[in-house]
């Protein structure tokens, strides 16, 4: 990776001196986004140069007219003087998209369109397990989505250090959203790493606890070190400062909920203050901070999943912003990407849910049994059959629908009776799989 060279203050100045000729040609370059309106970092930039011009000078010139555009927020680090970054088309497209799409609002409208709320509410829990499962992966966890589901759902006793990380990073969602009313606070921060960490590899993570020793570094695929974090002493009053800036910072007409949130997101890697896991709990506080701001379909909207098929661009991100300058427009955009297509996504798997629940609530209501069904009964059906899943057991019912353990059990042993359901104890559990009306 080429670092940017050191900008000239007055580059048009020089260019007068050195290569008034050319002129034009730098004017042309005038511009924080390139012809394409992409807004490149100078390893990428400075390639597309004209060979003509010396590249100092160009870069500056670019720099310069990004500098006229920046949008100011108060900094997340009491060494920076500001945080700034250039609203891109791309982040503008995806707060426009944040707004319509993720509000609370937004979902309870969605889940009207299938008639039955709870039953949607109950679809989509399945679609929180992925951000957990992806963002483990990431880190790293050696399992496909597919067996990780499984063993979410049916809540197996983890054996692998993979299934550890996931469960842990699972139940490190599942906290961030319901501490979603709380400030932030470093407890809260503690809290949350220990809740995603914890018996993993205790020794390893040290689950709460700021690092001791300035011994962690993040590397890149080579090895290279591209990242040394700040002095561990210096952690307390690091991170008291980055509680006080998201705290006393509110969403208003330059900078959204969604920039804010990824501002935190970049501020818990930049500052990596525990010995593991940082990544797993920048990306946890990330949706903690759209959960607090109402953005509430982010609880199943999987950034991960995306940034996991592109780790080396996701690291980049990080690094283009640190060697600029803390131009946070590279990470802020790259995250606008991804984000932008993780709510298509979802968007996507909504609508494919809304058709495939119509096609078969009609052919549940022509069978002679419709009648009959109670409202639970006509809900775990509908469930088990949205999320497409073969095998089903009480513990899971349970758990997906939020009621007693005897009430789950009396739920699918009543179905079984009808003759929708089999089932079959597989050493001391029982296992349902729905015999009727399932295709």
């Amino acid at each position: 990776m080429k670092n940017p060279p050191k900008i000239s203050n007055n580059p048009f100045i020089e260019i007068a001196k050195a290569q008034p000729e050319l002129l034009p040609a730098y004017m042309d370059l005038h511009s924080p986004v390139d012809k394409k309106g992409r807004y490149l970092p100078f390893d990428e930039l400075y390639r597309r140069f004209p060979k003509v011009l010396d590249t100092q000078l160009a870069w500056s010139v670019v720099r310069d007219a990004r500098q006229n555009q920046l949008t100011k927020l108060a900094p997340f680090n009491q060494s920076l003087p500001s945080f700034d970054y250039f609203v891109s088309p791309t982040i503008q497209k995806t707060n426009i998209q944040v707004e319509q799409h993720t509000s609370l609002a937004s979902l309870e409208w969605m889940s009207q369109q299938l008639g039955e709320g709870e039953s949607f509410k109950h679809v989509l829990e399945n679609l929180v397990k992925d951000e957990a499962i992806s963002s483990s992966q990431l880190e790293g966890a050696a399992t496909t989505t597919r067996i990780a589901r499984d063993f979410l759902l049916n809540e197996r006793k983890p054996e692998s250090l993979s299934e550890k990380m996931i469960l842990g990073n699972f139940n490190l969602m599942q906290a961030a959203w319901a501490e979603k009313d709380k400030p932030l606070t470093q407890v809260l921060i503690k809290q949350l790493h220990h809740i995603g960490m914890s018996d993993i590899d205790d020794e390893k993570y040290q689950p709460g606890h700021l690092r001791t020793t300035d011994d962690v570094v993040v590397v890149d695929a080579s090895g290279q070190v591209v990242h040394t974090p700040p002095l561990a002493n210096e952690l307390e009053q690091r991170l008291e400062f980055v509680v006080s800036w998201f705290n006393n910072t509110e969403p208003d007409s330059s900078s959204s909920a969604f920039v804010i949130a990824t501002a935190l997101h970049f501020a818990m890697g930049f500052e990596h203050p525990f010995h593991d896991g940082n990544g797993r709990l920048a990306r946890a506080l990330f949706y903690w901070a759209m959960f607090k701001r109402g953005y509430h379909a982010f609880r199943y909207i999987s950034i991960s999943a995306l940034l996991n098929e592109a780790p080396v661009q996701y690291g980049k991100s990080y690094i283009y912003t640190e060697i600029d300058d803390m131009d946070m427009t590279y990470f802020i955009e790259y995250q606008s990407k991804i984000t932008s297509r993780a709510i298509e996504n979802f968007l996507h798997d909504f609508s494919d849910l809304v058709e495939q629940y119509q096609g078969f609530k009609e052919v549940l209501a022509s069978t002679d049994l419709y009648q009959n069904l109670s409202e639970n009964q006509r809900a775990v059906i509908m469930l088990i059959h949205n999320i497409g899943i073969k095998i089903v057991t009480i513990n899971w019912v349970q758990g997906m629908l939020g009621c007693s353990y005897n009430t789950a059990a009396s739920l699918l042993n009543s179905l079984t009776k009808l003759g929708i359901f089999g089932r079959e104890k597989v050493g001391r559990e029982w296992q349902y799989s729905m015999s009727k009306l399932d295709q």
